[in-house]
């Protein structure tokens, strides 16, 4: 065989690799008679996430409805779904009468991020975030068992693909959308309790509980840092390697595991982008930088930036804040021991 006829081959094999399915973004090739009620569910969720660290009067009747919710969304999906919003989803050592359970709760995670955050919606320029300039990983895969057992997922910007083991979803239950609740009576003349993330919880190179919602979007944050790769001034595999998010780093923290490194960093600011209306006030340069390359399902939120309207200066806040300092500082001190 010469050599012009194997490099023509290695290009079909390469094109046959590379090419995505030819599905229309979720907005079309979803059935929106069955994906409303989850958009429904999932603005609920928001919306409690969101009251639930507001000043307003948290009442023990709103508190055991949000307590109430689902760790899962109650719809089936498909695999043939998941591939219509442009993701290859494969399973290794999982048996088939699973396959359904285990794409159903894959997929609310997804439909929190904005079309155009798709592999299929980044495929159309005119979708794309401004800092796209290479096509997104779009494999997901859920298998057995990680090689670290310890590990929510993982992803490998080799293949582009987000590992997912079925460890994670046994824990399911642990919901990004249940809190705790934080009470202040001390030197407050008008104590109230609040709901604050897991900071009491938090553990030296661990990622706090945010349920499966969390890992996936811990997981996905790692392939957009890698997608974003020679963008933002950066030569290096994530664009997370730039001076500027370095530096950030080191100034805005989100949790001890994402204190570990910037790469790291990056997926946990993902992760709070989408879930902790919080980091907006705590964060506020991470926040800004997310809101440039990455954008929110408006269907879900209402704009297109995660708790956009979100009031860092209620006075109640800012006594929340304060108390996540002196944690964020006692855990700093404890884990560099």
């Amino acid at each position: 065989m010469n050599r012009s006829l194997i490099f023509v081959c290695g290009l079909i094999l390469l094109g046959a690799t590379r090419t995505i399915p030819l599905f229309a973004s979720s907005g079309s090739c979803l059935n929106s008679s069955n994906i409303n009620p989850v958009f429904e569910q999932l603005r609920e969720r928001i919306k409690y996430r969101q009251s639930l660290f507001s000043a307003e009067e948290l009442t023990w009747d709103f508190w055991s409805k949000t307590q109430g919710l689902p760790a899962m969304i109650p719809y089936s999906f498909s695999p043939e779904e998941l591939s219509c919003m442009g993701f290859e989803v494969k399973f290794k050592k999982v048996h088939k009468s699973l396959q359904a359970e285990v794409i159903s709760q894959i997929m609310p995670a997804f439909l929190l991020l904005e079309e155009s955050m798709y592999p299929a919606g980044l495929r159309e320029k005119e979708n794309r975030p401004e800092y796209f300039k290479s096509t997104i990983g779009r494999r997901v895969k859920i298998v057995g068992q990680l090689r670290d057992e310890a590990a929510g997922g993982q992803y490998n910007p080799l293949t582009n693909t987000i590992s997912i083991p079925l460890r994670a979803f046994r824990f399911s239950g642990y919901s990004a959308w249940r809190v705790q609740i934080l009470c202040f009576h001390d030197n407050q003349p008008d104590g109230f309790c609040a709901a604050i993330n897991p900071w009491t919880d938090w553990q030296c190179d661990s990622s706090p509980i945010e349920g499966l919602f969390g890992i996936v979007l811990h997981e996905y944050g790692h392939n957009v840092d890698h997608a974003l790769r020679g963008m933002l001034g950066t030569k290096g595999v994530f664009s997370s390697a730039t001076k500027q998010w370095k530096m950030l780093h080191q100034e805005e923290f989100i949790s001890p595991y994402g204190d570990l490194n910037s790469i790291e960093d990056f997926a946990e600011s993902f992760t709070a982008y989408f879930l902790d209306p919080l980091m907006k006030c705590y964060a506020p340069k991470k926040f800004a930088w997310m809101s440039r390359i990455a954008r929110a399902n408006p269907e879900i939120y209402g704009t297109a930036i995660p708790f956009e309207n979100y009031r860092c200066d209620q006075p109640r806040v800012q006594i929340l804040l304060e108390e996540r300092a002196k944690q964020v500082k006692t855990t700093r001190e404890k884990c560099a021991s």
